[in-house]
Parts: C-alpha cells; sequence; structure tokens
C-alpha cells in the first residue's frame, strides 16, 4: 500500500514539473529567455518601442513573428478594458505598407476587470503578445478600406468571433499555440478574474479544449 502511493505522489509530482518548469517542451522558461535578449534585442528590437519590465518576454514573442522585423511597433502601457490591445496608428495608413506603425497597449488598470500582463506566467504573456502580433500581421495583409471595414466588422459581436479566431489561428501557425492554451486557462481559472469578463473570453476566443484539438491533443493534457 505505501508503495502505491509512493508511485501515485511520484507520478503527480512529475506532472507538476511538467506543466511549469521548462521540462515541458512546450513551455518557455524566463530565465532561458532572459539569457538570450541581448541577441534578441538586435535581431528583433529594431523599431519597437518597448517598456523595460517586459522587454524579455516581448522580444520572445516578436522571436515568432520574423515578418515583423523593422515594423514599427511601440509597446505602452495604458487603462484599458482588456489584457491588450494592438491598434493601427490611423495616418501611416495613408502611405506604403511597409511604412505602416502600430501601438500594442498594455492594460494596467486594476478596476478593468481584466488579467493583466504582469499577472500571467512567463508562458502566457507570450500566448497573449503573440496573439497582438498576429492581429499586426493581419493588418499589414490589408488595404487601407479594408481596415476601416475591419473596424466596424469588429463591432459585431459574430464578426468580432470570426476576427479573434482567424487572429488565433495566426499565432498558432506561428508556433504560440501552447502558449495560447495557457493563456485561455490562466483566464479562466483565475479567482480575481469577474465571471463577466470570463464570459466574454468564452463566448468570442478559441477556448481551451478547442485549441488542445487544434494542436492534435484529443485527451487532457
Amino acid at each position: 500500500m505505501k508503495k502505491f502511493l509512493w508511485l501515485i505522489l511520484s507520478f503527480c509530482f512529475v506532472i507538476q514539473l511538467q506543466a511549469g518548469d521548462g521540462i515541458n517542451p512546450h513551455w518557455l522558461d524566463s530565465l532561458t529567455w532572459q539569457v538570450k535578449t541581448p541577441k534578441l534585442e538586435q535581431e528583433f528590437g529594431v523599431s519597437k518601442e518597448i517598456p523595460r519590465n517586459y522587454r524579455t518576454v516581448i522580444l520572445t514573442a516578436l522571436s515568432y513573428y520574423p515578418e515583423l522585423k523593422g515594423v514599427d511597433v511601440e509597446f505602452r502601457t495604458s487603462r484599458i478594458k482588456t489584457t491588450m490591445a494592438a491598434v493601427p496608428k490611423m495616418f501611416s495608413l495613408l502611405g506604403k505598407k511597409e511604412k505602416r506603425r502600430f501601438v500594442i497597449k498594455i492594460n494596467t488598470s486594476e478596476r478593468s476587470g481584466a488579467i493583466l500582463l504582469k499577472d500571467l506566467s512567463f508562458n502566457a504573456q507570450v500566448g497573449v503578445i503573440g496573439h497582438e502580433l498576429a492581429h499586426i500581421v493581419d493588418y499589414l495583409s490589408m488595404r487601407p478600406g479594408q481596415i476601416v471595414r475591419f473596424g466596424l466588422d469588429y463591432l459585431n459581436i459574430g464578426k468580432r468571433r470570426e476576427i479573434e479566431a482567424r487572429t488565433d489561428l495566426i499565432a498558432v501557425h506561428h508556433g504560440l499555440g501552447w502558449q495560447l492554451l495557457q493563456f485561455g486557462r490562466e483566464v479562466l481559472t483565475d479567482p480575481q478574474v469577474p465571471e463577466q469578463y470570463k464570459k466574454y473570453k468564452r463566448n468570442i476566443y478559441i477556448q481551451p479544449h478547442e485549441m488542445l484539438f487544434l494542436l492534435g491533443i484529443t485527451s487532457a493534457y
């Protein structure tokens, strides 16, 4: 009996390790990426304005989007109603695509009800930043008129669901599906996140069980 209990406890310990200390090959470890930060800065930090306290995690996410090298992106803290948001600088849309500039806002409002970037695991942070970078990839594929139409479509809940699903799929295609999965799980299981916000996330975004299916996993991970 004691041997059986020992085996069960050992198994649970291994599963716990795999869930969050870097043994899991899908888990991005912050310490590992901190060492890479100077090199990432040289390769992916060109034309980027990045808050110092998010430098490593943003550069990590950018490394999954080599097509955004040299694209002007400003990351700034702001008081918004969601964790992050990516928007184009409107006047830059009048020029050539390669001259377009973008802002990714990082929510700092404790009263917004949204989970804040600083409260997520490193893995989940990369996931949500990767989602916003996917929006920029999407914007770069559009003509100015299409971006205006995009803004109008986003006001419609049904269209918004399609847009966010497409954006998630872009991030998955770039190799960040597991990080998006982690972000979704942390939002939906955090007791500090209001149920109203969780309901919005369930209604609009790809859900963890759906993400597992996209990743080829048909049972609980």
